[in-house]
């Protein structure tokens, strides 16, 4: 199967660190389905770190690419990040980053 590839910038890739980190911290899952989201998403956020801390001073886009699996879950989060957050908790910046790259994940998936 082929990898999802997005590119993005150090900000888009810090916010969707950001979204990550909350539900990691301090969602509990109610069903499998989104069990099995986070559990993904776990392995997703070490490897989005390390592209972070390798990318910390490109200021330009650079890709990075998932598996089906992960850019299903990294979709999942982001799409229930935007529609469950109040307007007023996150900066719009984070809220469009996380529309942007859910919309990208989407249309390759």
């Amino acid at each position: 199967m082929q990898k999802i590839k997005i590119k993005i910038n150090i900000d888009n890739l810090n916010a969707i660190l950001q979204i990550l980190k909350q539900y990691e911290d301090q969602f509990k899952p109610q069903n499998l389905a989104f069990k099995v989201v986070l559990s993904i998403s776990d392995d997703i956020h070490s490897k989005l770190m390390r592209k972070a801390i390798t990318e910390r001073k490109n200021d330009k886009l650079f890709t990075i690419s998932f598996k089906y699996h992960e850019a299903y879950a990294i979709e999942t989060i982001l799409r229930l990040f935007i529609s469950k957050e109040n307007k007023n908790e996150y900066d719009i910046y984070v809220k469009n980053s996380a529309q942007i790259i859910a919309n990208n994940i989407h249309k390759q998936l």
